[in-house]
């Protein structure tokens, strides 16, 4: 077995090692934290089960609003209230934003249960997919009336109206994702 390093430059590094080591258990002991205290079991019972289904809770809560904090994410649930069901390339036309990009935040929005695709041929199409009187539904809800009154909002409505208007005409709007 062949080390890097030679054996003067590895013996410091153990020594240190392990005089940090007793040097916690001196610092345990003095605390009144010695081995024969450790090995007993604590006095106070906490229920896990319990504990571990409010950690559970609150990371969901947590990946919930992380999902929310990204202003293109933002957008593309906003557009997605607008309509019942979006192709990628609307997303793409009406944010100005490339494929790869609004392909990523829906993936991102798609594991964490917002939307759900459905594949039409080459297109890949998303709804909201979040269920009446959940913390998700709840938090659409005070979205869209917060959003419903910024004028910023409301013209990306209109940018999306303009869009699917020109796409049905058959302009120049035509699905780009192919």
């Amino acid at each position: 077995m062949r080390f890097l390093f030679p054996a003067a430059m590895r013996v410091p590094v153990i020594f240190k090692a392990k005089k940090r080591v007793n040097q916690l258990k001196k610092d345990l002991e003095a605390m009144g934290l010695g081995p024969e205290r450790l090995a007993t079991p604590l006095k106070f019972n906490i229920d896990n089960s319990r504990l571990s289904g409010y950690i559970k809770f609150m990371k969901n809560e947590a990946r919930l609003f992380k999902s929310l904090a990204d202003e293109t994410r933002l957008r593309i649930i906003w557009l997605l209230m607008a309509k019942e069901e979006l192709c990628v390339c609307d997303i793409m036309g009406v944010l100005g934003i490339t494929q790869s990009k609004a392909s990523r935040h829906l993936r991102y929005l798609y594991h964490l249960g917002w939307v759900n695709d459905r594949r039409e041929g080459v297109w890949m199409n998303y709804r909201l997919s979040v269920a009446p009187g959940s913390p998700e539904d709840k938090q659409l809800k005070l979205l869209s009336d917060i959003l419903s009154s910024s004028p910023e909002a409301q013209a990306l409505r209109d940018r999306l109206e303009q869009w699917l208007a020109a796409k049905g005409q058959g302009k120049e709007a035509a699905c780009q994702c192919s």
